[in-house]
């Protein structure tokens, strides 16, 4: 339920900030998404899960701007074009959809170039991914705990027969606290 004040609130202040058809309202909305999901990922202990930037994961070119502010920078982006678009359909008038246009294509034009030049210096990094595959419901049954804890581990245990830098293991694959454990600290 605290997840869904962050929509409202931002629903509410564009709406409350200009009038419907106003331009001010489309390019308001941009900037206090933007700073909902940073206020969604840094107050109440912080959920920074499921930003708008995320959605471009899978295409290098037009995350790049991520170098300069984060995901925050990435959803910013994904936004102002979207908003562009809004008003472009609103407002009848193609300067808007120039301006998304443009706002894209130099997005793209920054993603190449930075994509193009040299890879950062640096070593590789072996890592291993471990994700135990354990279903929710014996996840939150107190009586499987033990189990499901020595499978993780025992996962976890096998990749590190292989000389590694990381191992990585989901946030919630176990039943219990890192602190509250022996093996774990």
């Amino acid at each position: 339920l605290h997840l869904s004040q962050w929509p409202a609130l931002v629903g509410w202040a564009t709406v409350a900030a200009a009038s419907a058809r106003s331009p001010w309202r489309l390019a308001l909305f941009p900037i206090l998404w933007t700073a909902s999901e940073h206020a969604r990922a840094n107050l109440y202990g912080g959920f920074p899960w499921n930003l708008t930037g995320f959605a471009l994961y899978r295409h290098p070119i037009w995350i790049q701007t991520a170098s300069v502010g984060g995901a925050y920078a990435v959803g910013f982006l994904v936004l102002t074009v979207s908003a562009l678009l809004a008003a472009g359909v609103v407002h009848r008038r193609r300067a808007f959809f120039a301006g998304a246009a443009l706002l894209a294509l130099a997005a793209g034009v920054f993603g190449a170039a930075r994509l193009s030049g040299p890879a950062a210096a640096g070593s590789a990094i072996r890592a291993a991914l471990v994700q135990p595959g354990i279903p929710q419901e014996t996840r939150l049954d107190p009586n499987a705990a033990a189990q499901a804890y020595r499978a993780v581990i025992e996962q976890a245990r096998e990749a590190a027969r292989d000389p590694l830098d990381l191992i990585a293991l989901p946030e919630s694959a176990l039943p219990t606290y890192w602190d509250a454990s022996p093996v774990l600290r």
